[in-house]
């Protein structure tokens, strides 16, 4: 029996250094397979990606490919913004206000409708440097330029509108001043008041071969004032003319009215029919011109166009560089990853 016991002891210490000695073994084989795999791992990288200057490269043309990308979607919003805004400017178009100076100006016409109120006119002249002679009630001085009109009235053409018209002041430096005086008889009407109208050109209408006709259309397009009777009405005149975006153009008069109170020096016999004198005078010496005009013009926006397509232009060929650059290195990766045979 106590032979046996040592034999024992000695296997089960045999069989410790055996087990240790597999441990270490497959401990070894295991730390082997790590570094065979991580030298697998780095070898199948591509030399490029070790390179810092490859790495460089890449991320710039990364950092590229978004720039141009942000370029193209500016470029859109900016082609958008102009399109809209030139659109915009051309349905309200804003207004340029000159002046030019006149030292003559062209004689306007004045129709003045005293038929309609059964006024009787009395005289007429020309007056400079804002002096005028006490009136004249001689219907026989009458040292102006006038036409009678008669015509259809637009409003009713049953009826005929009569009028006179005459030839305004022309001579600004000299004040010059067309002085027109008309008499009513106060038991016709009871409240009085003369109605008249202005247009630009005396020798349209003058050289015109149907003047009824073309009174009419004055009638029709432009507004027309009253002066009072029993009063001295002041009437100053000032023209605007508007160019509109097709060239057309169109004038128009501001008026300017102060009345003075007429010292009736005659017997009260007389005084049943009403005076009515009115005198025509330039304000100054400006016509004012008012240019209606767009702030975006087309060549501007032409020329930002041009540009947009431009840099899309350019964004597309970066991009089709890009994409090549891309499927190379994709498929120099492949080439490089499959076994070599």
């Amino acid at each position: 029996m106590e032979q046996r016991r040592p034999s024992r002891e000695m296997k089960k210490i045999a069989d410790k250094e055996r087990e240790n000695d597999t441990g270490s073994f497959y401990d070894s084989i295991q730390t082997k397979d790590e570094e065979n795999l991580l030298n697998a791992s780095i070898d199948s990288v591509t030399p490029q990606c070790k390179d810092p200057k490859h790495l460089f490269s890449h991320f710039v043309k990364g950092f590229l490919a978004v720039f141009y990308l942000s370029l193209v979607a500016v470029a859109g919003i900016v082609a958008y913004n102009t399109i809209n805004v030139y659109v915009e400017s051309q349905k309200r178009p804003v207004t340029s206000i000159t002046y030019k100076e006149m030292q003559v100006y062209p004689a306007p016409g004045i129709v003045i409708y005293s038929s309609d109120i059964n006024a009787v006119f009395l005289s007429c002249g020309h007056y400079y440097n804002d002096i005028v002679e006490p009136p004249t009630l001689d219907p026989n001085h009458k040292n102006c330029t006038f036409v009678d009109i008669s015509y259809p009235n637009p409003y009713f053409p049953e009826r005929f509108r009569k009028a006179v018209v005459f030839r305004g002041p022309t001579k600004l430096q000299k004040k010059e001043i067309l002085f027109i005086n008309f008499s009513l008889n106060l038991t016709a009407r009871n409240f009085s008041g003369i109605e008249y109208l202005l247009f630009p050109n005396w020798y349209g209408f003058w050289n015109s071969s149907d003047k009824a006709k073309f009174i009419r259309e004055c009638d029709i397009n432009n507004p027309t004032w009253t002066f009072s009777g029993g009063m001295l009405t002041w009437i100053k005149l000032a023209l605007t003319e508007t160019y509109y975006l097709d060239n057309s153009r169109d004038s128009e008069f501001d008026v300017e009215a102060s009345m003075v109170k007429y010292n009736d020096p005659r017997p009260p016999s007389e005084k049943m029919n009403e005076l009515f004198f009115v005198m025509f005078q330039w304000r100054d010496k400006f016509i004012t011109e008012a240019h209606l005009v767009t702030t975006v013009s087309p060549w501007n926006t032409i020329g930002v166009l041009c540009g947009v397509f431009l840099t899309l232009i350019k964004a597309g060929e970066f991009a089709t560089k890009s994409i090549k650059w891309l499927v190379k290195a994709r498929r120099s990766f492949q080439d490089q990853r499959r076994p070599k045979r």
